[in-house]
């Protein structure tokens, strides 16, 4: 049994969350794991916790690289490159005391900890859950395959693309798809449930990134505005929403407040409130998989998606973006529909197409859970990360 240092960079319970929790569960069974969280707010803290793992928070950032598919060169980018120099004495000083064999990273934001876990001849490895940015050249991309290849003994990929992306050669590498961790001992409990359809007698769209541009809330507000009139629809929103701040405030800082403060404004304007319920921030979104007919992940930009998959167990389809870096995932016309990014008039037709056609409703659905059984359960990955972290301990 080895000591296992595991750090993660967010507070708040998403994707990169659940992978964290995921990848514990396994990793626990067989190692001492020892998890680092933000110290506030605390929701990943409380999260891990509750789950029964070892935590500590920490009140230092790490310092990073946000640099990825969506990211951008705002004030928290700037903050995070200046915390790799600022906070580094408080980092060396953690892994010196905790002492681990093998610190993971749980995010290419993270990479710049390299150099520090090197320093202390630690074993090192980097979950990369994001996708690069699709530039040829660029400075950062660089810095940031570098930091990959020179400073970490293993390199952990949620997808082909992003490893064939980082072309690297001297650390170990593996694809571990994002799974949703079922009962192993009972297959047949993991079935989905009957699901009574139309409960409210809705076409209920189903979308879980909260206020978020990157996840395209905009997007499906606007296509549901021409729905409305024609169909029978309720659009389900989930995920972090930020508080408005005061209008002088909001037009100083005009970036997350402001787009919050825009789509309340499109939504009153357009008379969408009866067609659009809120329901923040859950841990569980089990109910919301089954009450919906269909999620929607109307990306901006190419970023991966957890939901996509994990809806697939419920037998619900998914519409997606149409990028390069998703169609591993998402095949549009057998587990989903694509539709041209940030075109909410076209992501309209694909939700009128499943509206009228209940047949394609299902068998998009039907594929989407044997595209979820086959290649995102535990069953598989579960033993390849094991082995992996087995490998980098050998190395």
């Amino acid at each position: 049994m080895s000591k296992i240092l595991y750090i993660h960079h967010y507070w708040g319970i998403g994707g990169a969350g659940i992978t964290l929790l995921n990848y514990s569960k396994i990793i626990g069974k067989k190692h001492d794991l020892l998890i680092y969280c933000p110290e506030n707010p605390s929701d990943m803290f409380y999260f891990l916790t509750e789950h029964g793992f070892k935590v500590k928070k920490y009140s230092k950032n790490p310092g990073s690289i946000s640099y990825y598919s969506g990211s951008r060169f705002g004030k928290s980018f700037f903050i995070g490159l200046l915390n790799i120099f600022k906070n580094k004495k408080y980092w060396e000083d953690i892994i010196k005391e905790e002492d681990p064999e093998i610190v993971i990273v749980n995010s290419i934001v993270l990479s710049p900890m390299g150099k520090i876990i090197k320093k202390y001849n630690k074993k090192s490895i980097c979950v990369v859950q994001e996708t690069f940015k699709d530039r040829k050249i660029s400075m950062f991309n660089r810095k940031l395959k570098h930091l990959l290849n020179e400073y970490f003994d293993g390199v952990l990929f949620i997808s082909k693309y992003d490893l064939n992306k980082a072309k690297l050669n001297k650390p170990i590498q593996k694809v571990i798809n994002n799974f949703i961790e079922l009962d192993t001992s009972n297959k047949e409990a993991n079935f989905p449930p009957n699901i009574p359809k139309n409960r409210n007698g809705k076409f209920n769209i189903l979308f879980v990134g909260g206020y978020n541009k990157l996840k395209g809330t905009h997007i499906i507000i606007k296509a549901l505005n021409l729905l409305k009139d024609k169909y029978n629809v309720k659009l389900n929103i989930y995920g972090y929403k930020k508080k408005s701040l005061s209008k002088i405030k909001r037009y100083l800082f005009f970036l997350n407040d402001f787009y919050v403060h825009k789509i309340d404004r499109f939504i009153k304007k357009h008379k969408l409130e009866s067609y659009i319920e809120y329901h923040g921030v859950t841990k569980d979104l089990s109910k919301a998989f089954e009450e919906n007919d269909v999620l929607v992940f109307p990306s901006t930009k190419p970023h991966q998606s957890r939901p996509s998959f994990e809806v697939g167990l419920y037998k619900k389809p998914v519409i997606i973006s149409d990028f390069d870096q998703t169609k591993e995932f998402v095949i549009d016309g057998y587990n989903g529909l694509c539709f041209e990014p940030n075109d909410y008039v076209d992501l309209s037709k694909k939700i009128e197409q499943l509206i009228l056609d209940t047949n394609l409703l299902k068998q998009l659905g039907e594929n989407n859970y044997s595209q979820t059984m086959k290649y995102h359960t535990n069953y598989a990955m579960e033993n390849l990360l094991l082995e992996f972290i087995e490998e980098v301990l050998e190395k």
